[in-house]
């Protein structure tokens, strides 16, 4: 083998080298893209689960609210209010 045929080999195994890593980099790109997108997915389904989840707290707190009042209403001051 000559210097020459080496030089040719080791020449077409860099830049098959340098090949596999530009493909594998251009894959890594891809991969964190798609992570990117499914993480702004997730973000914004947790924005609209806490939003769903604080307006029920909100229409429970008001509707114990109404019961109070009503409660309130039709209490007798000093009499003893039973429970069922």
């Amino acid at each position: 083998m000559t210097t020459t045929s080496r030089d040719d080999d080791v020449t077409t195994g860099a830049l098959w080298q340098m090949e596999a890593n530009n493909k594998r980099e251009n894959e890594l790109k891809k991969v964190k893209r798609e992570l990117e997108d499914i993480q702004a997915q997730r973000d914004s389904q947790m924005a609209a689960l806490r939003k769903k989840s604080q307006d029920a707290v909100n229409e429970l707190n008001e509707q114990i609210d109404q019961l109070q009042k009503a409660k309130q209403k039709y209490t007798i001051p000093g009499q003893l209010t039973v429970l069922c």
